[in-house]
């Protein structure tokens, strides 16, 4: 016989393909999330991915992992190759590929939790007791996905935005709590679900019962888990649904805000289309011709106006011209004339730097509330402004460029804008016009603009700085209508339940909401509509959540329990396996 080819020490590594496992995760993940909002789904969404890397060797369940993150973002993010492609400059063949290159790093945690659960799992190893590997593996990948850099910072928790109870553990440990909880059942149902498939000969019913078993103690905890997070949620929920239905009743403080969607989003497309100013023109009548509308709203007078992030689409404050100095005093005239403060996302500029900003406009001294404010002594004590901190990166910032300059110049498309000094509270006069009185004549709200919103820590830092509830202006007008609208504003909502602060959300095309203290939407608005909203906030004073107590904190204490798993693991000695005689 020929001798058979002798192996390439250099040939092409070629990846295995994506197993009908791995794939089923990912329909089952993306199908979880919004637009699709099957929240169900979360509890066993990656039990196949896992089932299938059970025992195998680390080499296929890298490529699996590989698999699975490619596929939740080329399913769960098309609006990046869409943002890439329109605002980028770029061709959409290459939009969709810097979407292929974006799914490397996208979720990253499959590239680890997947070849250590293999690991875990694996025939060198003694067995490994199934509380450890389903308890500590759901530890594990809870503080993993809390630790790692992502753009988005979602996790698995995220898809309970829409589930009354089951989101308001988020006050206790944030999502990152949900996660752990929503594993603890995924990791549990993926040994089953391999000790299934192990004995195909076996009806259901004969194999169920030593396999329940087997799994009597983790099943016997995410039992217990699983009640615990529906107990309080529905504790929670009945006392916050209570409070707010008080409120309505009018046994509490609220505050009327007018939110003005203009349905305008690029303003490079509409200054292509009549030219810089005279498009800065129309996006400045649209908003105060829609402000008019909700003064005279039959609902009642709102207490502020606000417009969305960038709805001024130049500098404030700092005009060049005399055509832009006329049309910032045409935005000081309405408010004046209106006698209602007016709260709008635009640009300011500090020397030579540039930020994105929070304006505040008012025809009385805003200094007396907010004294040593640097803005009102430079432009004037009826003027405030907030810059926003957490940038967005390769769209507002460029990672490095502050070490390497010459990054600007390469990529001048990605703004270079500065950082804010952080979290901060803004006071604003109650109805009355009184701004010298009392603080019970004034309320306090945390502006945040766009990403800031999906970070617990910052909202935090506004919550515990005493707001009364948060403003955040968005621009989602980047993303088209491909599903990031509806994923931000998913991911936004939980720093209302963690703080218990009601949030106020403007944004310039959709979608516009009022989240209350429980989470729920109380408001929204159509996306892709010209509109004014005049929404009702509750102020209710909250008992301090464990969240705004001790921060962050269920994350990192998940890495490290998981992290002692994994060392008592790598500790223990290797099975030595000896071969055995046949006795057949």
């Amino acid at each position: 016989m020929p001798a058979a080819p002798a192996k390439n020490s250099h040939q092409r590594f070629v990846p295995a393909p994506p197993s009908g496992l791995t794939l089923l995760s990912v329909l089952l993940y993306v199908a979880a999330f919004p637009r699709w909002d099957i929240s169900g789904l979360a509890w066993f969404a990656l039990a196949p991915f896992f089932a299938g890397i059970h025992g195998r060797d680390i080499k296929h369940a890298i490529h699996q992992s590989f698999w699975l993150g490619m596929g939740i973002t080329l399913l769960g993010f098309p609006w990046v190759a869409y943002s890439l492609s329109q605002f980028g400059g770029l061709p959409l063949w290459l939009g969709v590929a810097g979407l292929v290159l974006f799914g490397f790093i996208c979720q990253p945690q499959f590239w680890i939790a997947g070849p250590l659960y293999a690991w875990a799992t694996g025939e060198r190893r003694l067995k490994t007791p199934p509380l450890l590997l389903i308890v500590g593996g759901a530890l594990f990948y809870a503080g993993l996905d809390w630790m790692l850099p992502k753009l988005f910072v979602d996790t698995l928790g995220h898809a309970f935005y829409r589930n009354d109870w089951i989101r308001q553990s988020a006050d206790i440990g944030g999502p990152a709590l949900l996660t752990f909880a929503a594993m603890v059942w995924n990791l549990l149902l993926a040994d089953t679900l391999r000790l299934l498939r192990s004995n195909p000969g076996r009806t259901l019913a004969t194999s169920l019962a030593p396999i329940l078993r087997s799994l009597a103690a983790p099943l016997a905890l995410a039992t217990l888990l699983l009640f615990a997070v529906l107990g309080y949620g529905w504790h929670r929920q009945n006392q916050w649904s209570t409070l707010i239905d008080d409120c309505r009743n009018q046994k509490c403080h609220s505050i009327r805000a007018g939110v003005i969607q203009a349905n305008i989003g690029d303003f490079e497309k509409v200054a292509a289309e009549t030219g810089s100013y005279s498009a800065a023109e129309r996006i400045v009548e649209s908003y105060i011709n829609l402000s008019r509308l909700s003064l005279a709203d039959a609902s009642g007078r709102p207490d502020f106006l606000i417009w969305p992030e960038t709805a001024y689409p130049t500098l404030f404050g700092t005009p060049r011209t005399s055509k832009e100095r006329r049309r910032e005093e045409g935005i000081r005239d309405f408010v004046r004339s209106s006698e209602v403060p007016l709260v709008f996302g635009g640009y300011d500029r500090l020397q030579t730097k540039d930020f994105n900003s929070l304006w505040v406009l008012d025809e009385g001294d805003l200094s007396l509330l907010n004294p040593g404010r640097e803005e009102s002594a430079r432009l004037g004590p009826g003027h405030l402004v907030y810059h926003k901190n957490q940038l967005l990166m390769f769209g507002e910032t460029m990672p490095g460029s502050e070490y390497f300059p010459i990054l600007d110049e390469w990529f001048p498309q990605v703004g270079n804008f500065g950082r804010g000094p952080g979290p901060e509270v803004l006071r604003l006069p109650r109805s009355g016009r009184d701004t010298g009185g009392p603080e019970g004549r004034s309320f306090a709200f945390a502006p945040i603009i766009c990403y800031e919103a999906l970070f617990t820590r910052y909202t935090r830092g506004g919550a515990l700085q005493g707001a009364d509830f948060f403003v955040n202006v968005t621009n989602d007008s980047w993303f088209g209508n491909l599903g990031e609208p509806e994923l931000h504003l998913a991911l936004t909502t939980f720093r209302s339940i963690e703080t218990r602060l009601p949030q106020l959300r403007a944004t310039n095309t959709g979608i516009s909401a009022l989240v209350l203290q429980d989470g729920s939407l109380a408001r929204t608005g159509p996306s892709n509509e010209a509109l004014h909203l005049n929404w009702d906030i509750p102020l209710i004073s909250p008992p301090p959540t464990l969240v705004l107590r001790w921060g962050d904190w269920f994350g990192p204490l998940a890495l490290l329990a998981g992290l002692i798993g994994i060392a008592y693991l790598a500790l223990r000695p290797e099975r030595r396996t000896h071969p055995r005689t046949s006795r057949n």
